[in-house]
């Protein structure tokens, strides 16, 4: 989009298209575990999220994991090194997301 009032002289836009059914916020950036949701999405996503701070070495964890089933949108990765942007909350995000994180089959095969 043209935007004169911006130093680029443009603006960029996102979106995402629509995921019909019912969705659920898994876990956040802040440490929220979905206790509620005893799903299998609700298990693979919170294994998921185990799975990439273990893939990593524990550089990274993807966390925020919300949408619908196994369709997931808008995810936010903390890093070590705080790369991510500001809601990366770095090394203390990493740990508020195991502090409530209760491993499962899935952790363990991953």
């Amino acid at each position: 989009l043209d935007d004169p009032s911006s130093e680029s002289g443009f603006r960029y836009v996102t979106a995402e298209r629509h995921i019909e059914g019912r969705y659920v916020k898994f876990n956040g950036n802040d440490g929220f575990v979905n206790e509620n949701e005893q799903s299998e999405a609700g298990e693979i996503a919170a294994a998921f999220s185990h799975f990439s701070f273990d893939s990593t070495v524990g550089a990274e964890l993807c966390v925020d994991i919300q949408g619908v089933g196994l369709e997931w949108t808008d995810p936010q990765l903390h890093s070590r090194k705080r790369l991510f942007g500001h809601a990366d909350l770095g090394a203390e995000g990493m740990r508020r997301f195991f502090q409530g994180h209760v491993c499962s089959a899935l952790c363990v095969a991953l």
